[in-house]
């Protein structure tokens, strides 16, 4: 396989190029304004690196006509709800518009080639607690501009596929979690805050937001191994949930966490921390994706956090 995955410099994308590699795969990233970041150094002389942005839809046409991938994922946007909703325009720009420019580059350059669109659960926005598992199907009710984005996204991969036939492969991925990921996601800075607490940066007192929702958490690896799955076995013109299927308190990962380290450390709660809008409980269904793949989540959960953990240490080791 030959594959081009946009937003390579970011967290899901440097998973992704690295299991790519793995299974035997020729791959071109590309980064906006970021093809020099360090944290790509590793996979430097393994993948070819092309700076792009995706709104710019001369240069990412010029990409897919140098790539001649035979499959495109697109990883490329504005990817974390929080703080996406302070300049929703942009947001929408990124997300809409860069995944319209890359699927007409697509259309024009490469039209035989399998498009991955990897969308968010934050789709599903307020659940009834009767709607667990989620399917692909369940009703929509966005509670965030990222989220209003990423439905759109989906949808305009839809279009093309339906009017231009292109071999587009949409997601809606949950709460993925592993190392390398940014302290702006609650189990990672959970992670960075202990970590800096055993290294003594900090008072021994952990800062939280809401413990009581619970949440689908599948892990980084598992997530890409169903990337690569959907390109190489997945339906065009299909949806496919990636999660794990089980709702797990975030209460119960601080606490995994903490049991973790052998500092005493007090937990305590940030109301800056607090997400509006939050909803009590979310879990997918990921029987469509069972059945077209094989796919299952491996990966425990208690391994994941430990490698978060162990990760943060190194980090803050090293600054």
């Amino acid at each position: 396989m030959r594959a081009l995955v946009t937003g390579v410099a970011g967290f899901s994308g440097l998973h992704l190029a690295r299991h790519l590699l793995d299974q035997g795969a020729e791959v071109v990233g590309t980064a906006h304004e970021s093809v020099d970041a360090p944290r790509l150094d590793p996979l430097r002389k393994d993948i070819t690196l092309l700076a792009c942005d995706v709104c710019d839809a001369e240069r990412t046409r010029a990409v897919v006509r140098e790539a001649q991938p035979d499959a495109v994922f697109h990883l490329a946007g504005k990817t974390t709800s929080r703080f996406t909703g302070a300049n929703p325009r942009s947001t929408f720009d990124a997300n809409i518009f860069g995944t319209m420019s890359l699927l007409e580059a697509v259309r024009q350059e490469r039209p035989e080639a399998t498009v991955l669109v990897t969308g968010s659960s934050g789709e599903f926005g307020l659940v009834l607690p009767e709607e667990n598992p989620i399917p692909e199907t369940n009703p929509l009710r966005p509670v965030s501009p990222y989220a209003v984005s990423k439905i759109a996204q989906g949808m305009v991969a839809l279009q093309y596929h339906q009017a231009h036939g292109l071999r587009t492969i949409r997601t809606r991925t949950f709460n993925c979690i592993g190392p390398g990921q940014g302290d702006d996601l609650v189990c990672s800075a959970f992670a960075k805050q202990i970590a800096e607490i055993e290294a003594g940066g900090r008072a021994p007192v952990i800062e939280v937001g809401n413990l009581d929702a619970a949440r689908d958490f599948v892990d980084a690896s598992d997530m890409v191994s169903a990337y690569v799955l959907l390109a190489e076995r997945g339906t065009p013109g299909e949806l496919y949930n990636v999660c794990s299927g089980n709702p797990t308190p975030i209460a119960h990962m601080l606490e995994t966490l903490l049991e973790m380290s052998a500092c005493d450390i007090d937990v305590k709660q940030d109301p800056a921390r607090m997400q509006p809008s939050d909803v009590p409980v979310q879990a997918g269904d990921y029987t469509r994706l069972h059945e077209d793949t094989g796919w299952e989540p491996k990966t425990p959960l208690e391994d994941s956090l430990r490698q978060i953990l162990d990760d943060w240490r190194a980090r803050v080791a090293a600054s």
